[in-house]
């Protein structure tokens, strides 16, 4: 289904949406809903979606769970006070566990911009991109990611590190070439976990640049105010 987010092609939305909502009653399969909302994600769907739908946690438990989920990629102040007044009103834990990882997701934003320079930057992201390489995964790199690599802080991390890698591409690389995998294993799982971290680098590159399409498409649609 990650196929259809990276495809750019607005016309899965719908069906996206209709799947979310329709797999988000499962109760052995409600994890294709959050393949279906974190497709519409890399496909632009607005905030406003998933606030909307965080407040159907009665009728549709995973569906607010998993829309917290991905709000938590690129969360603000604001985002993140609309989800604290919606969860006053949560009495599942599971959805207020995810919305204590939107609070730990904003707090490492805080902590991000603590970094004096792109170096301190990207030592600090490089800590939470590698999420996913596992023994579970058979310690390789998939064309499509398995959902548990998709955390909401590594996730948010690849993107930092993306936009870090606009600015300072030799402060990134150095970042990924001093990370060293658990010394138990040998010196070829550090290089796969190395090549790991930047092929999600370059996904979340990737994914911004598509982004920054939209939204330059967006600014040339937009009609004109007469003068």
């Amino acid at each position: 289904m990650q196929e259809a987010g990276r495809s750019d092609d607005q016309r899965y939305r719908t069906v996206l949406r209709e799947i979310a909502v329709k797999w988000s009653h499962e109760e052995v399969y409600y994890k294709v809903a959050f393949d279906a909302l974190h497709s519409l994600w890399l496909l632009g769907e607005p905030r406003k979606f998933f606030l909307e739908n965080v407040r159907k946690e009665k009728e549709h438990k995973w569906l607010t769970y998993y829309s917290i989920h991905v709000l938590s990629y690129d969360i603000d102040e604001d985002t993140l006070q609309a989800l604290e007044r919606m969860g006053t009103e949560a009495s599942d834990e599971h959805v207020k566990g995810n919305l204590r990882y939107a609070k730990h997701v904003l707090y490492l934003r805080g902590e991000l911009a603590k970094q004096r320079n792109a170096r301190a930057k990207a030592a600090f992201l490089v800590q939470y991109c590698g999420a996913g390489f596992t023994a579970l995964s058979g310690w390789t790199i998939e064309e499509n990611e398995p959902t548990s690599s998709l955390t909401q802080e590594a996730v948010w991390a690849r993107i930092e590190m993306a936009r870090l890698l606009l600015q300072d591409r030799r402060a990134v690389q150095a970042a990924i070439d001093s990370v060293e995998f658990d010394r138990v294993f040998s010196i070829d799982f550090t290089l796969r976990y190395r090549e790991y971290i930047r092929q999600t680098v370059a996904e979340a590159a990737y994914f911004l640049a598509q982004e920054q399409r939209r939204q330059a498409g967006a600014v040339q649609q937009a009609p004109r105010s007469k003068k």
